[in-house]
């Protein structure tokens, strides 16, 4: 008895929250998939990559996706423009890979392409905008690779 198989357009795809499709409606943001990186960091200026993946197990991604236009606001005001890349789920663990991303939800700045620094979690307002201010005086840099455990010789990770 050989069952047919099954189309992918068939089977269930991941649903984009509500408040992530809201933020995707946002005149400075974008999606953003693995196979149009490159283009998004041809683009010159300030720019942050949302990686959102998992809102079930990480409930901060949605409280941060209604803070970041917000965010972006702020920095208008003070005459920083800052384009938003929302990772699709699909390419998320590739373009968090790249950039060394260690939990959700993640905002990964970059200037003119070249990484400069990551905020992991919900932050309270003056939090974010202190660390955003400082991120977008600091100079880009090489990412962080992720962390791998390593063994040491009692057994214990260190």
């Amino acid at each position: 008895m050989n069952a047919e198989p099954i189309p992918l357009s068939a089977l269930p795809r991941p649903t984009v929250p509500p408040l992530i499709e809201r933020l995707l409606e946002h005149p400075a943001a974008q999606p953003v998939s693995e196979a149009g990186l490159d283009d998004f960091l041809a683009q010159p200026g300030e720019a942050v990559l949302f990686l959102w993946a998992q809102p079930a197990r990480y409930p901060e991604v949605l409280d941060v996706a209604v803070v970041l236009p917000e965010l972006v606001a702020q920095f208008a005001r003070e005459g920083t423009a800052l384009r938003i890349g929302v990772v699709d789920e699909a390419s998320e663990r590739a373009l968090g890979l790249r950039y060394g991303m260690t939990r959700r939800p993640a905002l990964i700045f970059l200037r003119d392409g070249a990484y400069v620094a990551t905020l992991h979690g919900m932050q309270d307002w003056q939090v974010y905008v202190e660390r955003i201010r400082e991120i977008l005086a600091s100079a880009p840099s090489r990412p962080p690779s992720p962390g791998i455990a390593v063994a040491g010789p009692s057994g214990a990770c260190h």
